[in-house]
């Protein structure tokens, strides 16, 4: 058996735990075989972690508190026991062998390494969905993050901070609370801090849309975010940050941000509608079609594409089911000047009078 990388073994046990959701998305198990053939080391360390949560099975479940199966709780352990069994490895090839090698094991872990438990970290994973997916996550601080369709973020978890850069889609939060550590979404060039809240976060092209359904919400516009700080954790503004805009939003409140005309003013919203997305509905209050057909882009893979700029400006206010992309479209024929051509590969919206 070849000596393994502590990075790698690290890397097979976020595997075991993203292929262990059971909504786990056709892009993380295409991008898993990936990684896999990319070196015969892969495949060993993945062998070695799926072989000791085999042997965790000795516990029987009605033994243990429910709180051991949370999924957070077993992420964290996940993690840690690896790194431990990696700094033993190096030294010499420990046995474990059933219940008493298990136990013994888990024990080190929570009396040896609680500062890990205690503030557990992500190095810059990416978590994605494809078209028409959506997926959640349990991030081990106790927070989950709904992804939309066509969604992905990057987290970064330190212990004195929680940082998530988000890419266009949609993303629904549930934040756990910790005054020590703010959670802080970048979504292009705008941050939003919490320290525990419920919110949403919708990205296009056009817009972004931050909606909070409980506790509250800072939106903060920066100036302008380099390439080179893109890559970089975002930090809370300070005195010093090049700040343009900021708004607090309270529960039931919602910020509207243009791409050309940056903090819109806040406008209310009832609560129980954010986030009705994860149940398949899209609603929209006064919302231009092109960014409606924008997010329909994320259900189909069909392109959609509007070929008028007075159409693509239409506003609608409507709901629509995200599962049904091709009769949401012809409804929109019957009740606006549009019409639709279509192929296999894509879906073009006219105007009417063209």
């Amino acid at each position: 058996m070849h000596e393994i990388d502590a990075n790698i073994i690290n890397v097979a046990c976020q595997w075991r735990a993203t292929l262990a959701d059971d909504h786990v998305s056709t892009v993380d198990k295409n991008a898993f075989v990936k990684w896999l053939e990319e070196n015969p080391l892969h495949k060993e360390a993945y062998e070695q972690v799926e072989k000791f949560w085999q042997d965790l099975e000795f516990l029987k479940q009605e033994s243990l508190d429910d709180s051991f199966f949370i999924p957070t709780w077993r992420e964290r352990t996940r993690s840690v026991v690896w790194r431990i069994h990696e700094c033993i490895n190096k030294k010499s090839k420990p046995a474990f062998y059933g219940l008493g090698g298990v136990c013994a094991l888990v024990l080190l872990v929570f009396l040896c390494f609680p500062q890990i438990i205690l503030f557990p970290s992500y190095s810059g994973e990416i978590f994605a969905t494809g078209i028409g997916e959506k997926k959640t996550l349990h991030l081990a601080d106790g927070s989950r993050i709904t992804l939309g369709a066509d969604t992905s973020v990057k987290v970064t978890f330190t212990r004195t901070s929680r940082h998530i850069q988000m890419s266009t889609g949609e993303a629904f939060y549930e934040v756990a609370k910790d005054p020590k550590r703010p959670f802080i979404v970048v979504s292009g060039e705008h941050q939003i801090t919490v320290h525990g809240t419920i919110f949403d976060v919708r990205h296009n092209t056009q817009r972004i849309q931050v909606a909070v359904r409980e506790g509250v919400v800072s939106v903060t516009a920066l100036q302008k975010i380099s390439p080179l700080d893109r890559t970089k954790p975002p930090q809370p503004p300070t005195s010093h940050s090049p700040l343009v805009q900021s708004k607090i939003l309270k529960a039931g409140e919602q910020l509207t941000i243009l791409a050309e005309k940056g903090l819109q003013p806040v406008t209310h919203i009832q609560p129980q509608s954010i986030g009705l997305w994860r149940n398949n509905i899209l609603a929209y209050i006064d919302t231009p079609l092109s960014e409606i057909v924008a997010d329909m882009n994320r259900y189909q893979s069909r392109k959609i594409s509007i070929h008028d700029a007075l159409v693509a400006n239409i506003k609608i206010t409507a709901t629509f089911n995200s599962n049904d992309v091709d009769k949401t479209l012809q409804t929109l024929t019957e009740i606006l000047p549009i019409r639709l051509e279509s192929s296999t590969e894509s879906l073009r919206i006219y105007s009417a009078f063209n």
